[in-house]
Protein backbone atom coordinates (compact mmCIF):
# COMPACT_ATOMS: atom_id res chain seq x y z
CA UNK A 1 0.00 0.00 0.00
CA UNK A 2 1.08 3.53 -0.47
CA UNK A 3 2.91 5.20 2.37
CA UNK A 4 0.65 7.76 4.01
CA UNK A 5 1.96 10.90 5.56
CA UNK A 6 -0.33 12.65 7.95
CA UNK A 7 -0.10 16.40 8.06
CA UNK A 8 -2.33 18.10 10.60
CA UNK A 9 -3.46 21.51 9.50
CA UNK A 10 -4.57 24.21 11.85
CA UNK A 11 -7.88 24.21 13.73
CA UNK A 12 -8.03 20.46 13.96
CA UNK A 13 -8.18 19.94 10.19
CA UNK A 14 -6.30 16.73 9.37
CA UNK A 15 -5.76 15.83 5.74
CA UNK A 16 -3.98 12.72 4.56
CA UNK A 17 -1.18 13.62 2.23
CA UNK A 18 0.18 10.92 -0.02
CA UNK A 19 3.41 11.10 -1.98
CA UNK A 20 2.31 11.53 -5.57
CA UNK A 21 3.75 12.04 -9.01
CA UNK A 22 2.29 13.88 -11.96
CA UNK A 23 2.98 13.94 -15.61
CA UNK A 24 6.05 15.63 -17.03
CA UNK A 25 4.98 14.42 -20.46
CA UNK A 26 3.03 16.26 -23.14
CA UNK A 27 -0.19 18.13 -22.62
CA UNK A 28 -0.58 18.65 -26.36
CA UNK A 29 -2.74 21.47 -27.64
CA UNK A 30 -4.73 22.74 -30.57
CA UNK A 31 -6.34 26.07 -31.20
CA UNK A 32 -9.90 26.23 -30.03
CA UNK A 33 -12.67 26.86 -32.54
CA UNK A 34 -14.05 29.34 -30.05
CA UNK A 35 -12.45 32.50 -28.76
CA UNK A 36 -10.83 33.08 -25.43
CA UNK A 37 -12.99 35.12 -23.12
CA UNK A 38 -9.78 36.68 -21.86
CA UNK A 39 -8.71 37.79 -25.31
CA UNK A 40 -5.15 36.58 -24.72
CA UNK A 41 -4.95 34.04 -27.55
CA UNK A 42 -4.90 31.14 -25.15
CA UNK A 43 -5.08 27.68 -26.59
CA UNK A 44 -7.59 25.08 -25.53
CA UNK A 45 -5.51 22.25 -24.15
CA UNK A 46 -5.75 18.97 -26.00
CA UNK A 47 -3.58 16.00 -25.34
CA UNK A 48 -3.09 13.09 -23.04
CA UNK A 49 -5.21 13.35 -19.93
CA UNK A 50 -5.26 12.63 -17.12
CA UNK A 51 -1.73 13.85 -16.52
CA UNK A 52 -0.14 11.08 -14.50
CA UNK A 53 3.19 10.17 -16.06
CA UNK A 54 2.93 6.50 -15.14
CA UNK A 55 6.21 5.99 -17.00
CA UNK A 56 7.90 7.97 -14.23
CA UNK A 57 5.34 8.24 -11.48
CA UNK A 58 5.08 4.75 -10.06
CA UNK A 59 6.54 1.26 -10.02
CA UNK A 60 6.23 -0.55 -13.34
CA UNK A 61 5.77 -4.27 -12.86
CA UNK A 62 6.23 -6.46 -15.94
CA UNK A 63 7.20 -3.59 -18.23
CA UNK A 64 6.78 -4.78 -21.84
CA UNK A 65 7.26 -3.17 -25.23
CA UNK A 66 4.24 -3.11 -27.54
CA UNK A 67 3.93 -2.27 -31.25
CA UNK A 68 4.14 1.36 -32.41
CA UNK A 69 6.54 2.43 -29.65
CA UNK A 70 4.07 1.78 -26.87
CA UNK A 71 4.74 0.18 -23.51
CA UNK A 72 2.51 -1.78 -21.16
CA UNK A 73 2.95 -2.47 -17.47
CA UNK A 74 1.02 -3.24 -14.29
CA UNK A 75 1.17 -1.08 -11.18
CA UNK A 76 0.95 -2.21 -7.56
CA UNK A 77 -2.85 -1.93 -7.62
CA UNK A 78 -3.33 -4.37 -10.54
CA UNK A 79 -4.08 -1.55 -12.97
CA UNK A 80 -2.73 -2.01 -16.50
CA UNK A 81 -1.21 1.05 -18.18
CA UNK A 82 -0.37 1.78 -21.80
CA UNK A 83 2.09 4.64 -22.37
CA UNK A 84 4.11 6.04 -25.22
CA UNK A 85 7.88 5.92 -25.58
CA UNK A 86 8.04 9.44 -24.11
CA UNK A 87 6.06 8.29 -21.09
CA UNK A 88 2.81 9.93 -22.12
CA UNK A 89 -0.29 8.33 -20.68
CA UNK A 90 -2.42 6.67 -23.37
CA UNK A 91 -4.75 4.26 -21.62
CA UNK A 92 -5.31 2.32 -18.43
CA UNK A 93 -7.76 -0.31 -17.26
CA UNK A 94 -8.32 -2.50 -14.23
CA UNK A 95 -8.98 -6.20 -14.91
CA UNK A 96 -12.22 -7.23 -13.23
CA UNK A 97 -12.26 -9.73 -10.37
CA UNK A 98 -8.50 -9.76 -10.02
CA UNK A 99 -6.71 -10.48 -6.76
CA UNK A 100 -3.21 -10.16 -8.22
CA UNK A 101 -1.41 -9.73 -11.52
CA UNK A 102 1.64 -12.02 -11.58
CA UNK A 103 2.83 -11.60 -15.13
CA UNK A 104 2.16 -9.71 -18.35
CA UNK A 105 3.13 -9.89 -22.00
CA UNK A 106 2.15 -8.30 -25.31
CA UNK A 107 1.90 -10.06 -28.67
CA UNK A 108 2.86 -8.69 -32.08
CA UNK A 109 -0.65 -7.31 -32.61
CA UNK A 110 -0.62 -5.40 -29.34
CA UNK A 111 -2.89 -7.78 -27.44
CA UNK A 112 -2.14 -7.94 -23.72
CA UNK A 113 -2.03 -11.20 -21.77
CA UNK A 114 -1.99 -11.21 -17.99
CA UNK A 115 -1.36 -14.11 -15.63
CA UNK A 116 -2.77 -13.91 -12.15
CA UNK A 117 -5.23 -14.92 -9.49
CA UNK A 118 -8.92 -14.05 -9.32
CA UNK A 119 -10.61 -12.59 -6.28
CA UNK A 120 -13.52 -15.04 -6.50
CA UNK A 121 -14.12 -17.55 -5.24
CA UNK A 122 -10.59 -16.99 -3.89
CA UNK A 123 -7.05 -16.48 -5.11
CA UNK A 124 -6.10 -20.12 -4.57
CA UNK A 125 -8.83 -21.86 -6.52
CA UNK A 126 -9.19 -19.51 -9.50
CA UNK A 127 -6.05 -18.59 -11.38
CA UNK A 128 -5.92 -17.55 -15.00
CA UNK A 129 -4.44 -16.29 -18.25
CA UNK A 130 -6.60 -13.47 -19.64
CA UNK A 131 -6.42 -11.57 -22.90
CA UNK A 132 -7.19 -7.91 -23.66
CA UNK A 133 -6.67 -5.71 -26.66
CA UNK A 134 -4.43 -2.64 -26.41
CA UNK A 135 -7.44 -0.51 -25.44
CA UNK A 136 -8.29 -2.74 -22.50
CA UNK A 137 -11.21 -4.54 -24.12
CA UNK A 138 -11.59 -7.94 -22.48
CA UNK A 139 -11.10 -10.77 -24.99
CA UNK A 140 -11.60 -13.71 -22.68
CA UNK A 141 -10.06 -15.94 -20.05
CA UNK A 142 -7.92 -18.15 -22.24
CA UNK A 143 -6.76 -20.54 -19.52
CA UNK A 144 -8.46 -21.14 -16.17
CA UNK A 145 -6.76 -22.99 -13.32
CA UNK A 146 -8.55 -24.49 -10.34
CA UNK A 147 -7.42 -27.16 -7.92
CA UNK A 148 -4.87 -29.49 -9.50
CA UNK A 149 -6.20 -32.22 -7.26
CA UNK A 150 -9.58 -31.11 -5.87
CA UNK A 151 -9.88 -34.08 -3.55
CA UNK A 152 -6.56 -33.35 -1.91
CA UNK A 153 -6.97 -29.58 -1.99
CA UNK A 154 -3.79 -29.14 -4.04
CA UNK A 155 -3.77 -25.72 -5.64
CA UNK A 156 -2.16 -24.95 -8.95
CA UNK A 157 0.91 -22.75 -8.48
CA UNK A 158 0.63 -19.12 -9.51
CA UNK A 159 1.11 -18.82 -13.28
CA UNK A 160 3.83 -16.33 -14.15
CA UNK A 161 5.74 -14.99 -17.15
CA UNK A 162 3.21 -15.47 -19.93
CA UNK A 163 4.91 -15.51 -23.34
CA UNK A 164 3.38 -15.67 -26.82
CA UNK A 165 4.96 -17.71 -29.60
CA UNK A 166 5.06 -16.71 -33.25
CA UNK A 167 2.09 -19.02 -33.96
CA UNK A 168 0.01 -17.57 -31.10
CA UNK A 169 0.86 -20.34 -28.63
CA UNK A 170 0.85 -19.33 -24.97
CA UNK A 171 3.69 -20.31 -22.63
CA UNK A 172 3.43 -19.97 -18.83
CA UNK A 173 5.96 -20.67 -16.07
CA UNK A 174 5.23 -22.44 -12.78
CA UNK A 175 7.50 -23.56 -9.96
CA UNK A 176 9.64 -26.05 -11.90
CA UNK A 177 8.01 -26.32 -15.29
CA UNK A 178 6.75 -24.38 -18.28
CA UNK A 179 3.44 -25.22 -19.91
CA UNK A 180 2.49 -24.57 -23.50
CA UNK A 181 -1.09 -23.94 -24.72
CA UNK A 182 -2.46 -23.25 -28.16
CA UNK A 183 -4.09 -19.88 -28.81
CA UNK A 184 -7.44 -21.26 -27.62
CA UNK A 185 -5.96 -22.27 -24.26
CA UNK A 186 -5.75 -26.03 -24.87
CA UNK A 187 -2.74 -27.59 -23.12
CA UNK A 188 -0.15 -28.88 -25.60
CA UNK A 189 2.92 -29.96 -23.66
CA UNK A 190 5.12 -29.26 -20.63
CA UNK A 191 8.79 -28.28 -20.57
CA UNK A 192 10.59 -29.76 -17.57
CA UNK A 193 9.41 -32.53 -15.30
CA UNK A 194 7.57 -30.42 -12.76
CA UNK A 195 9.94 -31.71 -10.09
CA UNK A 196 12.79 -29.46 -9.07
CA UNK A 197 16.03 -31.12 -10.23
CA UNK A 198 19.32 -30.25 -11.90
CA UNK A 199 19.58 -32.92 -14.63
CA UNK A 200 19.43 -31.96 -18.28
CA UNK A 201 15.83 -31.40 -19.32
CA UNK A 202 14.80 -30.65 -15.74
CA UNK A 203 14.19 -27.26 -14.17
CA UNK A 204 15.95 -26.51 -10.90
CA UNK A 205 13.78 -23.93 -9.17
CA UNK A 206 11.69 -21.03 -10.44
CA UNK A 207 12.50 -20.53 -14.14
CA UNK A 208 12.69 -17.59 -16.50
CA UNK A 209 12.52 -18.23 -20.23
CA UNK A 210 12.22 -16.82 -23.72
CA UNK A 211 10.54 -18.31 -26.79
CA UNK A 212 12.16 -18.55 -30.22
CA UNK A 213 10.23 -18.09 -33.47
CA UNK A 214 10.33 -21.86 -34.13
CA UNK A 215 8.72 -22.68 -30.77
CA UNK A 216 11.92 -23.79 -29.03
CA UNK A 217 12.64 -22.10 -25.73
CA UNK A 218 15.64 -21.05 -23.65
CA UNK A 219 15.27 -21.56 -19.91
CA UNK A 220 17.35 -20.35 -16.96
CA UNK A 221 16.46 -21.49 -13.46
CA UNK A 222 17.17 -20.19 -10.00
CA UNK A 223 19.48 -22.92 -8.71
CA UNK A 224 21.72 -23.47 -11.74
CA UNK A 225 24.20 -21.41 -13.73
CA UNK A 226 22.99 -22.84 -17.03
CA UNK A 227 20.69 -21.85 -19.86
CA UNK A 228 18.95 -24.86 -21.40
CA UNK A 229 17.55 -25.00 -24.91
CA UNK A 230 14.40 -27.10 -25.26
CA UNK A 231 13.12 -28.17 -28.67
CA UNK A 232 9.63 -27.17 -29.74
CA UNK A 233 8.37 -30.62 -28.69
CA UNK A 234 9.62 -30.07 -25.12
CA UNK A 235 12.71 -32.31 -25.33
CA UNK A 236 16.12 -31.21 -24.13
CA UNK A 237 18.48 -29.95 -26.85
CA UNK A 238 21.58 -28.36 -25.34
CA UNK A 239 22.86 -26.03 -22.66
CA UNK A 240 25.50 -23.44 -21.92
CA UNK A 241 26.73 -21.71 -18.78
CA UNK A 242 25.83 -18.09 -18.37
CA UNK A 243 28.10 -15.59 -16.55
CA UNK A 244 26.46 -15.33 -13.15
CA UNK A 245 26.95 -11.92 -11.56
CA UNK A 246 25.00 -12.42 -8.32
CA UNK A 247 25.44 -15.70 -6.47
CA UNK A 248 22.21 -17.64 -5.83
CA UNK A 249 20.18 -14.82 -7.28
CA UNK A 250 16.46 -14.50 -7.82
CA UNK A 251 15.92 -14.53 -11.59
CA UNK A 252 13.32 -12.05 -12.74
CA UNK A 253 13.37 -12.20 -16.50
CA UNK A 254 15.16 -13.68 -19.52
CA UNK A 255 14.92 -12.10 -22.95
CA UNK A 256 16.61 -12.59 -26.29
CA UNK A 257 17.42 -9.58 -28.44
CA UNK A 258 17.03 -9.34 -32.19
CA UNK A 259 20.84 -9.67 -32.43
CA UNK A 260 20.63 -13.10 -30.80
CA UNK A 261 22.13 -12.04 -27.48
CA UNK A 262 20.45 -12.57 -24.11
CA UNK A 263 19.67 -10.31 -21.19
CA UNK A 264 18.95 -11.63 -17.73
CA UNK A 265 17.43 -9.57 -14.91
CA UNK A 266 18.35 -10.80 -11.43
CA UNK A 267 18.52 -9.60 -7.86
CA UNK A 268 19.77 -10.88 -4.54
CA UNK A 269 20.58 -9.27 -1.22
CA UNK A 270 21.22 -5.59 -1.82
CA UNK A 271 22.27 -5.97 -5.43
CA UNK A 272 20.28 -5.94 -8.65
CA UNK A 273 21.68 -6.33 -12.13
CA UNK A 274 20.88 -6.86 -15.81
CA UNK A 275 23.48 -9.05 -17.51
CA UNK A 276 23.95 -9.42 -21.27
CA UNK A 277 25.65 -12.49 -22.75
CA UNK A 278 25.95 -14.08 -26.17
CA UNK A 279 24.58 -17.54 -27.20
CA UNK A 280 27.78 -19.21 -25.98
CA UNK A 281 27.40 -17.68 -22.51
CA UNK A 282 30.21 -15.15 -22.97
CA UNK A 283 29.68 -11.98 -20.94
CA UNK A 284 29.01 -8.90 -23.02
CA UNK A 285 28.26 -6.34 -20.31
CA UNK A 286 26.38 -6.03 -17.04
CA UNK A 287 24.40 -3.05 -15.69
CA UNK A 288 23.62 -2.14 -12.09
CA UNK A 289 22.13 1.34 -12.54
CA UNK A 290 25.24 3.36 -11.71
CA UNK A 291 26.05 3.85 -15.41
CA UNK A 292 23.96 7.03 -15.57
CA UNK A 293 25.78 8.56 -12.61
CA UNK A 294 23.20 7.56 -10.00
CA UNK A 295 23.21 5.01 -7.22
CA UNK A 296 23.21 1.29 -7.95
CA UNK A 297 19.83 -0.39 -8.18
CA UNK A 298 18.46 -1.91 -5.00
CA UNK A 299 16.78 -5.30 -5.13
CA UNK A 300 13.41 -4.22 -3.76
CA UNK A 301 13.01 -1.42 -6.29
CA UNK A 302 14.12 -2.95 -9.57
CA UNK A 303 11.02 -4.23 -11.34
CA UNK A 304 11.72 -5.40 -14.88
CA UNK A 305 13.15 -4.43 -18.24
CA UNK A 306 12.19 -4.60 -21.89
CA UNK A 307 13.83 -3.95 -25.25
CA UNK A 308 12.34 -1.82 -28.02
CA UNK A 309 14.19 -0.86 -31.21
CA UNK A 310 17.60 -1.60 -29.67
CA UNK A 311 16.83 0.41 -26.56
CA UNK A 312 16.74 -1.24 -23.13
CA UNK A 313 14.11 0.26 -20.83
CA UNK A 314 14.55 -0.53 -17.14
CA UNK A 315 11.86 0.18 -14.56
CA UNK A 316 13.31 1.27 -11.22
CA UNK A 317 11.32 2.98 -8.48
CA UNK A 318 9.65 5.97 -10.16
CA UNK A 319 12.19 6.11 -12.96
CA UNK A 320 12.76 4.44 -16.31
CA UNK A 321 16.41 4.13 -17.36
CA UNK A 322 17.24 3.79 -21.04
CA UNK A 323 20.37 2.08 -22.40
CA UNK A 324 21.68 0.97 -25.76
CA UNK A 325 20.72 -2.71 -25.90
CA UNK A 326 23.79 -3.65 -27.97
CA UNK A 327 26.50 -1.84 -26.04
CA UNK A 328 24.98 -1.09 -22.64
CA UNK A 329 25.74 2.61 -23.07
CA UNK A 330 23.58 4.88 -20.94
CA UNK A 331 21.17 6.94 -23.05
CA UNK A 332 18.88 8.84 -20.65
CA UNK A 333 16.38 8.40 -17.89
CA UNK A 334 12.86 9.54 -17.30
CA UNK A 335 13.21 11.13 -13.88
CA UNK A 336 10.30 11.21 -11.49
CA UNK A 337 7.91 14.01 -12.29
CA UNK A 338 5.79 16.07 -10.01
CA UNK A 339 5.40 15.14 -6.38
CA UNK A 340 2.36 16.03 -4.31
CA UNK A 341 0.62 18.44 -6.72
CA UNK A 342 -1.56 20.99 -4.98
CA UNK A 343 -2.41 23.69 -7.52
CA UNK A 344 -2.60 24.33 -11.24
CA UNK A 345 -3.19 27.42 -13.37
CA UNK A 346 -2.69 28.63 -16.92
CA UNK A 347 -1.06 32.00 -17.60
CA UNK A 348 -1.83 34.34 -20.49
CA UNK A 349 1.09 32.92 -22.46
CA UNK A 350 -0.74 29.61 -22.51
CA UNK A 351 1.80 27.94 -20.22
CA UNK A 352 0.69 25.75 -17.34
CA UNK A 353 2.18 25.95 -13.87
CA UNK A 354 1.68 23.25 -11.25
CA UNK A 355 2.67 23.57 -7.60
CA UNK A 356 4.37 20.48 -6.17
CA UNK A 357 6.70 19.61 -3.32
CA UNK A 358 9.66 19.90 -5.71
CA UNK A 359 8.79 23.46 -6.62
CA UNK A 360 6.83 24.81 -9.58
CA UNK A 361 6.64 22.68 -12.73
CA UNK A 362 6.27 24.66 -15.95
CA UNK A 363 4.87 23.42 -19.26
CA UNK A 364 4.54 25.32 -22.53
CA UNK A 365 1.23 25.70 -24.35
CA UNK A 366 1.70 22.34 -26.05
CA UNK A 367 2.39 20.74 -22.72
CA UNK A 368 6.12 20.16 -23.22
CA UNK A 369 7.88 20.24 -19.88
CA UNK A 370 10.06 23.33 -19.59
CA UNK A 371 11.58 23.50 -16.14
CA UNK A 372 11.20 23.13 -12.41
CA UNK A 373 12.03 26.23 -10.42
CA UNK A 374 12.51 27.05 -6.75
CA UNK A 375 11.68 26.91 -3.97
CA UNK A 376 12.17 23.20 -3.44
CA UNK A 377 9.36 23.02 -0.91
CA UNK A 378 5.71 22.05 -0.78
CA UNK A 379 3.99 24.64 -2.94
CA UNK A 380 0.56 25.32 -1.46
CA UNK A 381 -0.91 27.94 -3.81
CA UNK A 382 -0.25 29.81 -7.06
CA UNK A 383 -1.54 33.04 -8.58
CA UNK A 384 -0.61 35.01 -11.69
CA UNK A 385 -1.17 38.74 -12.24
CA UNK A 386 -2.10 40.60 -15.41
CA UNK A 387 1.53 41.72 -15.70
CA UNK A 388 2.64 38.08 -15.87
CA UNK A 389 4.04 37.86 -12.38
CA UNK A 390 3.66 34.39 -10.89
CA UNK A 391 3.17 34.50 -7.12
CA UNK A 392 4.02 31.35 -5.19
CA UNK A 393 3.16 30.35 -1.63
CA UNK A 394 4.92 27.46 0.10
CA UNK A 395 4.58 25.61 3.38
CA UNK A 396 8.18 26.12 4.52
CA UNK A 397 8.12 29.91 4.62
CA UNK A 398 4.40 30.73 4.57
CA UNK A 399 4.79 34.44 5.35
CA UNK A 400 7.08 34.96 2.34
CA UNK A 401 5.60 34.81 -1.15
CA UNK A 402 8.04 34.42 -4.02
CA UNK A 403 7.52 36.28 -7.30
CA UNK A 404 8.69 34.91 -10.65
CA UNK A 405 8.40 35.81 -14.28
CA UNK A 406 6.76 33.23 -16.52
CA UNK A 407 10.13 31.65 -17.32
CA UNK A 408 10.82 30.89 -13.68
CA UNK A 409 13.24 33.75 -12.95
CA UNK A 410 12.94 35.04 -9.39
CA UNK A 411 11.77 38.66 -9.33
CA UNK A 412 11.64 39.13 -5.60
CA UNK A 413 9.57 38.37 -2.54
CA UNK A 414 6.77 39.95 -0.56
CA UNK A 415 6.12 39.33 3.11
CA UNK A 416 2.60 38.89 4.48
CA UNK A 417 3.14 38.57 8.25
CA UNK A 418 -0.34 37.21 9.04
CA UNK A 419 0.06 34.08 6.92
CA UNK A 420 0.62 30.67 8.51
CA UNK A 421 -0.90 28.18 6.05
CA UNK A 422 -1.83 29.81 2.71
CA UNK A 423 -3.69 27.11 0.76
CA UNK A 424 -5.49 29.07 -1.94
CA UNK A 425 -4.91 32.30 -3.90
CA UNK A 426 -6.84 34.21 -6.54
CA UNK A 427 -6.33 37.50 -8.40
CA UNK A 428 -9.05 40.10 -9.01
CA UNK A 429 -9.37 42.49 -11.95
CA UNK A 430 -7.20 45.08 -10.16
CA UNK A 431 -4.39 42.60 -9.51
CA UNK A 432 -5.13 42.31 -5.83
CA UNK A 433 -4.28 38.82 -4.62
CA UNK A 434 -6.71 37.20 -2.21
CA UNK A 435 -5.00 34.65 0.03
CA UNK A 436 -7.03 32.10 2.01
CA UNK A 437 -5.05 31.17 5.11
CA UNK A 438 -5.94 28.04 7.07
CA UNK A 439 -3.52 28.91 9.84
CA UNK A 440 -5.53 31.67 11.44
CA UNK A 441 -4.53 34.57 9.24
CA UNK A 442 -7.99 34.90 7.70
CA UNK A 443 -8.49 36.12 4.16
CA UNK A 444 -5.63 38.46 3.32
CA UNK A 445 -5.76 40.89 0.40
CA UNK A 446 -2.37 41.69 -1.08
CA UNK A 447 -2.13 44.84 -3.17
CA UNK A 448 0.45 44.06 -5.81
CA UNK A 449 0.81 47.78 -6.53
CA UNK A 450 1.66 48.63 -2.91
CA UNK A 451 3.21 45.35 -1.87
CA UNK A 452 1.22 45.36 1.34
CA UNK A 453 -1.60 43.18 2.64
CA UNK A 454 -4.64 43.77 4.77
CA UNK A 455 -7.42 41.63 6.20
CA UNK A 456 -10.53 41.22 4.09
CA UNK A 457 -13.37 43.10 5.84
CA UNK A 458 -15.98 40.37 5.44
CA UNK A 459 -17.08 38.14 8.32
CA UNK A 460 -15.18 34.93 7.59
CA UNK A 461 -14.10 32.31 10.09
CA UNK A 462 -11.31 30.31 8.46
CA UNK A 463 -11.06 30.57 4.66
CA UNK A 464 -10.03 27.28 3.05
CA UNK A 465 -10.43 28.41 -0.57
CA UNK A 466 -10.98 31.59 -2.56
CA UNK A 467 -11.82 32.63 -6.11
CA UNK A 468 -12.20 36.13 -7.52
CA UNK A 469 -15.22 36.10 -9.82
CA UNK A 470 -15.35 38.11 -13.02
CA UNK A 471 -18.27 40.17 -11.72
CA UNK A 472 -16.06 41.50 -8.93
CA UNK A 473 -17.49 39.35 -6.16
CA UNK A 474 -15.33 37.09 -4.02
CA UNK A 475 -16.17 33.40 -3.61
CA UNK A 476 -14.93 31.99 -0.31
CA UNK A 477 -14.95 28.54 1.27
CA UNK A 478 -15.51 29.36 4.96
CA UNK A 479 -14.28 26.46 7.10
CA UNK A 480 -16.19 26.10 10.38
CA UNK A 481 -14.04 23.33 11.86
CA UNK A 482 -15.91 20.45 10.24
CA UNK A 483 -16.89 21.63 6.77
CA UNK A 484 -16.28 24.40 4.25
CA UNK A 485 -19.31 26.61 3.61
CA UNK A 486 -19.41 28.28 0.17
CA UNK A 487 -20.17 32.01 0.39
CA UNK A 488 -20.12 35.00 -1.93
CA UNK A 489 -19.00 38.44 -0.75
CA UNK A 490 -18.73 41.83 -2.35
CA UNK A 491 -15.25 43.28 -2.62
CA UNK A 492 -16.23 45.56 0.27
CA UNK A 493 -16.91 42.54 2.47
CA UNK A 494 -20.72 42.37 2.37
CA UNK A 495 -22.15 38.84 2.40
CA UNK A 496 -24.15 38.36 -0.79
CA UNK A 497 -24.97 34.64 -0.77
CA UNK A 498 -24.52 31.52 1.31
CA UNK A 499 -24.73 28.66 -1.12
CA UNK A 500 -27.84 26.49 -1.17
CA UNK A 501 -27.77 23.45 1.10
CA UNK A 502 -30.78 21.80 -0.54
CA UNK A 503 -30.34 18.57 -2.47
CA UNK A 504 -28.44 15.34 -1.99
CA UNK A 505 -25.02 15.27 -0.36
CA UNK A 506 -24.27 18.98 -0.68
CA UNK A 507 -22.29 19.24 2.52
CA UNK A 508 -18.98 19.64 0.69
CA UNK A 509 -16.98 18.66 3.77
CA UNK A 510 -13.48 20.05 3.85
CA UNK A 511 -12.84 21.78 0.54
CA UNK A 512 -9.76 23.63 -0.65
CA UNK A 513 -10.63 24.51 -4.24
CA UNK A 514 -13.29 26.73 -5.78
CA UNK A 515 -13.59 28.18 -9.29
CA UNK A 516 -16.15 29.58 -11.72
CA UNK A 517 -16.54 29.15 -15.46
CA UNK A 518 -16.77 32.69 -16.77
CA UNK A 519 -19.75 34.28 -15.05
CA UNK A 520 -21.52 30.94 -14.96
CA UNK A 521 -21.53 27.93 -12.71
CA UNK A 522 -19.34 27.51 -9.67
CA UNK A 523 -17.39 24.32 -8.96
CA UNK A 524 -15.98 23.23 -5.61
CA UNK A 525 -13.41 20.50 -5.01
CA UNK A 526 -14.56 18.50 -1.99
CA UNK A 527 -11.13 17.39 -0.81
CA UNK A 528 -12.27 14.89 1.81
CA UNK A 529 -15.53 13.77 0.17
CA UNK A 530 -13.80 13.19 -3.18
CA UNK A 531 -16.44 14.96 -5.22
CA UNK A 532 -16.75 18.03 -7.40
CA UNK A 533 -19.83 20.09 -6.45
CA UNK A 534 -21.63 22.24 -8.99
CA UNK A 535 -23.72 25.37 -8.27
CA UNK A 536 -25.49 28.01 -10.30
CA UNK A 537 -23.84 31.43 -10.24
CA UNK A 538 -26.34 32.56 -7.60
CA UNK A 539 -25.38 29.69 -5.29
CA UNK A 540 -28.22 27.30 -6.11
CA UNK A 541 -27.03 23.71 -5.83
CA UNK A 542 -27.09 21.75 -9.11
CA UNK A 543 -25.30 18.40 -8.74
CA UNK A 544 -22.00 16.72 -8.01
CA UNK A 545 -19.80 14.19 -9.72
CA UNK A 546 -17.04 11.82 -8.74
CA UNK A 547 -16.50 9.27 -6.00
CA UNK A 548 -13.65 7.99 -3.86
CA UNK A 549 -11.28 5.59 -5.56
CA UNK A 550 -8.31 5.11 -7.84
CA UNK A 551 -10.11 4.88 -11.17
CA UNK A 552 -9.76 7.63 -13.72
CA UNK A 553 -13.20 9.10 -13.01
CA UNK A 554 -12.69 8.89 -9.25
CA UNK A 555 -10.81 11.05 -6.77
CA UNK A 556 -8.50 10.69 -3.83
CA UNK A 557 -8.27 14.19 -2.36
CA UNK A 558 -9.12 16.62 -5.16
CA UNK A 559 -6.99 19.45 -3.81
CA UNK A 560 -7.76 22.34 -6.12
CA UNK A 561 -9.71 23.14 -9.25
CA UNK A 562 -9.09 25.52 -12.15
CA UNK A 563 -11.40 26.54 -15.01
CA UNK A 564 -9.78 27.65 -18.26
CA UNK A 565 -11.17 30.22 -20.69
CA UNK A 566 -12.85 27.48 -22.73
CA UNK A 567 -14.94 25.95 -19.97
CA UNK A 568 -12.77 22.95 -19.15
CA UNK A 569 -12.15 22.01 -15.52
CA UNK A 570 -8.70 20.92 -14.34
CA UNK A 571 -8.74 19.06 -11.03
CA UNK A 572 -5.58 18.38 -9.04
CA UNK A 573 -6.30 14.89 -7.73
CA UNK A 574 -3.48 14.89 -5.21
CA UNK A 575 -3.35 11.37 -3.86
CA UNK A 576 -4.15 9.75 -7.21
CA UNK A 577 -1.07 11.37 -8.75
CA UNK A 578 -3.01 13.18 -11.43
CA UNK A 579 -4.32 16.38 -12.93
CA UNK A 580 -7.60 15.39 -14.54
CA UNK A 581 -9.55 17.31 -17.14
CA UNK A 582 -13.35 17.37 -17.23
CA UNK A 583 -16.22 18.89 -19.11
CA UNK A 584 -18.54 20.96 -16.89
CA UNK A 585 -20.95 18.01 -16.79
CA UNK A 586 -18.30 15.81 -15.16
CA UNK A 587 -17.28 13.91 -18.29
CA UNK A 588 -13.61 12.93 -18.07
CA UNK A 589 -11.63 14.26 -21.01
CA UNK A 590 -8.67 12.48 -22.53
CA UNK A 591 -7.86 15.42 -24.78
Amino acid sequence: MRTLRYVTLCLGLSLILVGCSINTALFGSSKSKGSSSGGDNLQAVKGNFPLMTPFTGQFKNYLRAAPNKKFVFANAFNDIYVVSESGTYLKSFTPADTFSVNGLTVDSSGNIYIAGAAASPNENTHRFIRKYDINGTYLGEIVTYGDEDPGAGVYVPLPTQPRIGADGSIYVAFNAEIRKYNSAGVHQLTFGTGTQAANDGEINGAPVFTVNSDGSIYVADMWSDRVQLFNADGTFNSKFTWPRQIAMSMLEDLQKNADGNFLLTERMGSDARITFFDPTGALLFSLNGSEGGGAAWGTSDLTTATVSENRLYVGYRETVYVFNASTGAYVKDYLPGMKNPTSVLQAKNGHFYVGTDKGVEQFNAKGDWQRTFEPVAQITALAVTSSNVLVVANASTPTTLNKYDLDGNLLGTVVVPALAAPYSMSVDANDNIYIADLGGGGLQVLSTALGTASAFPGAIGVPSGVHCAKDGSILVLDFDGTKSIPKRFSAAGALLDTFDAAGADVDVGTALGITQIGNGRVYIAGTIKNKIYEYEADGTYVTNFGSAGTQLNQFNQPWSIFADAFGSLFVVDKSNDAVKKFKPDGTLLYE
